[in-house]
């Protein structure tokens, strides 16, 4: 059976309006697509909720580098706070990783001085004799590994809506979704219309003016009620979320965002 599933960042919590259930449709957030696609390539089984032991193994790796290389750049940090030091540069790390960017495989010879210890950490403390990787999938590692099945494993899907702009998603995900476009997998990104009048004049526009204090002193402005700006008042957030979410159910037409 294929599957269409529609993706938004925000996606992993709950859905408003409430999208009518439809047999292989599914609302995939960031946590739920991951997921989603390691059930449908093998990959599935990781252990959740292990940030704390993949800080303390990059902790010992980095405490293992100042060893041999006492004065590197993280070492007054590590000094303060070792485990905030380790769970920083982890993330760093994980971001490089999710950028394309192969700690252990690039040679670290030409490189700037962090993006070289950081490759030497990888390649020298965090790599077995087998070229395995030592440190616990954590979710970068497991995207990495979901966008290389894709590329010679058939998923079984045959549409994706993406609710978010492609160009501004996480290189990760842009990654994914060309690599299943490649594996003939329908991809739709509707452009959202221009709700807000190109017109200099309209009140979106003259509310912005009067934001940045570029209206002139002393002169009234007059609003068009055009429907480019529109100002909520609510006693409390839970009102305003409540009233936000009903207008959107009853007018299908009006999405402001």
């Amino acid at each position: 059976m294929a599957f269409t599933f529609h993706f938004g960042l925000n996606f992993d919590g709950g859905v408003f309006p409430r999208p009518m259930t439809e047999q292989g449709v599914f609302y995939l957030g960031k946590k739920s697509l991951l997921r989603f696609c390691e059930a449908h390539l093998g990959l599935a089984g990781h252990a959740e909720r292990v940030e704390h032991l993949r800080v303390e193994q990059y902790r010992q790796a980095l405490s293992r580098f100042l060893t041999t290389e006492p004065t590197a750049f993280y070492a007054r940090s590590f000094a303060a706070d070792e485990l905030a030091c380790a769970e920083n540069l982890l993330a760093r790390r994980d971001e490089l990783l999710l950028a394309e960017f192969n700690l252990a495989s690039t040679s670290p010879l030409s490189m700037p001085t962090r993006l070289r210890i950081l490759t030497q950490i990888e390649q020298h403390f965090l790599i077995d004799e087998n070229g395995k990787s030592k440190l616990i999938a954590g979710e970068a590692d497991r995207f990495q590994a979901v966008i290389e099945a894709v590329k010679i494993h058939d998923l079984p899907v045959e549409k994706i809506f993406i609710n978010e702009p492609l160009d501004l998603l996480p290189p990760q995900y842009k990654r994914l979704f060309a690599a299943l476009k490649a594996r003939n997998i329908l991809i739709f990104n509707e452009k959202q219309e221009n709700l807000v009048s190109e017109n200099a004049d309209s009140d979106l526009d003259i509310f912005k003016q009067f934001v940045a204090n570029e209206l002139p002193r002393g002169e009234k402005q007059t609003l068009s009620a055009d429907g480019s700006l529109i100002v909520l008042e609510a006693a409390r957030d839970n009102d305003a979320a409540d009233f936000v979410a009903r207008l959107v159910q009853l007018n299908p037409k009006f999405r402001p965002v």
